[in-house]
């Protein structure tokens, strides 16, 4: 069991979450072109759908992150669906 829980907080070597990719991003791109990038919010706040409306459409701070149990996560703040803020922590 201790094993399989170690495995499971390998970050994803496939997840475009990762420093090169955060460094694309922009102000004022929009939610869409950011999830070009680095793909849909990971883990989601609330629902994920939910949240990507919010992203999309409204304000909101969405999170990705490069695995489930990981500490390394990325932070985004859109405002009527366009970055406006991003802040990271171990990427």
């Amino acid at each position: 069991m201790l094993e399989i829980f170690s495995f499971s907080v390998i970050p994803d070597s496939g997840s475009p979450v990762t420093a090169a990719n955060v460094a694309r991003l922009k102000a004022r791109m929009t939610y869409e072109q950011v999830v070009e990038i680095v793909g849909k919010p990971f883990p989601p706040g609330r629902d994920d759908e939910e949240q990507a409306t919010f992203c999309r459409d409204g304000s909101d701070t969405c999170s990705w992150s490069r695995c489930e149990l990981c500490n390394n996560q990325l932070f985004l703040t859109f405002e009527r669906g366009v970055l406006v803020a991003m802040r990271s922590q171990g990427l």
